[in-house]
């Protein structure tokens, strides 16, 4: 079951301050998420654009990262590129997944350290913005 049904939604004022480049905003690619790994990170219907991404290993599906954890989610693999409306309990939702480009880890919705084990080592610059860097 996938969520597919039609329906009317309307957003706004979403944050988007944790992109730190336009790189890899044009590529971004279709992922498949788990419904029932990702029921914890809805909020008002929808998940927030920024949102970690792992790969489980043992079932390939997309779940929310998370620092140290087993299976492959303590493996950033890439961040959701928008807000994406998300219904609980109604089947996987197709979402578009950044899987490169600078990002800066203080504004994310979840936590992601700068040292954070990347999946594809050098997809990603996390930057701590209350840091100053010379780039």
């Amino acid at each position: 079951m996938t969520q597919l049904g039609r329906r009317t939604e309307v957003f706004g004022g979403t944050d988007q301050r944790w992109l730190g480049s336009r790189e890899g905003m044009d590529q971004c690619r279709t992922v498949t998420l788990d419904d029932a790994a990702w029921a914890a990170k809805v909020e008002n219907g929808r998940l927030r654009g920024g949102e970690p991404i792992a790969q489980r290993s043992d079932n390939n599906k997309w779940v929310p990262y998370a620092s140290g954890g087993a299976t492959g989610t303590g493996s950033l693999v890439g961040f959701l590129r928008n807000d994406i409306p998300f219904r609980e309990g109604e089947g996987d939702c197709t979402a578009p997944m950044l899987d490169h480009g600078r990002i800066i880890v203080n504004y994310l919705p979840s936590a992601v350290a700068v040292g954070a084990t990347q999946a594809n080592p050098g997809s990603f610059r996390l930057i701590d913005a209350t840091k100053t860097t010379a780039d």
